[in-house]
């Protein structure tokens, strides 16, 4: 089997995967291990390193992703999540101004972020007494989280600068850095939230002015 063949195969093996989980997510333990050898095969294949096979090798970054954090809550599947981060990385180092790498490190960190605020107890959120929840972000979910989640931030930002440069703004890259914006504003200190949600604010209102593009519901409200 050629190296394009290996890779060609192995990464098709993964969309089909995850396609599969879309319609019956109970099953997605089953698959770890076959997400894993289609890795290690299309390490082996060098596909990845062909700069001529960008697109085919970001869409393929993009279902390992997926794929590694399928149970965010969890913290994600390690050796895959953190292949993935080695190739943005990787990507990102030949490409500084490349919009797609940046928004899926962005988003690598949001879905890292998760595991974090899962382990919040949701009623913090509603904590009327400024002091009170302050003191509760001082503790080391909160604090893991706005790492995640500032980390986020900034690689949405990079991304918007990079599409900006190349007059290819998305909404839905504004709608990620909204949502990176709301998360970090909703675990940080009462005095250093305001600007992280006037942020997601002023994103999300240039996002429903972009022509074709519609807010999903749940950003709206």
């Amino acid at each position: 089997m050629s190296p394009q063949d290996l890779f060609n195969n192995s990464a098709s093996e993964i969309i089909n995967v995850n396609r599969v989980l879309k319609k019956s997510p109970g099953s997605w333990q089953n698959y770890i291990n076959t997400v894993k050898s289609c890795v290690s095969n299309i390490d082996q294949s060098g596909v990845m390193l062909d700069h001529r096979r960008l697109d085919q090798t970001l869409q393929t970054i993009d279902e390992v992703q997926e794929f590694a954090y399928f149970d965010a809550d969890s913290g994600g599947i390690e050796v895959l999540a953190n292949w993935c981060v080695k190739e943005w990385n990787r990507i990102k180092e030949s490409y500084p101004d490349h919009v797609e790498a940046f928004e899926g490190h962005g988003r690598w960190w949001l879905l890292n972020a998760q595991q974090f605020v899962a382990r919040i107890p949701r009623e913090d959120f509603d904590e009327e007494d400024d002091a009170a929840a302050d003191k509760k972000r001082g503790t080391e979910n909160y604090y893991q989280a706005r790492v995640a989640l500032a980390s986020a931030v900034d690689l949405f930002k990079q991304s918007e600068e990079n599409a900006r440069r190349h007059y290819c703004l998305t909404g839905k890259l504004l709608e990620l850095k909204a949502e990176a914006c709301i998360s970090l504003g909703n675990v940080s200190q009462t005095r250093d939230s305001r600007p992280h949600f006037e942020a997601a604010l002023r994103a999300l209102r240039e996002a429903e002015r972009l022509q074709g593009y519609k807010l999903p519901t749940h950003l709206t409200k």
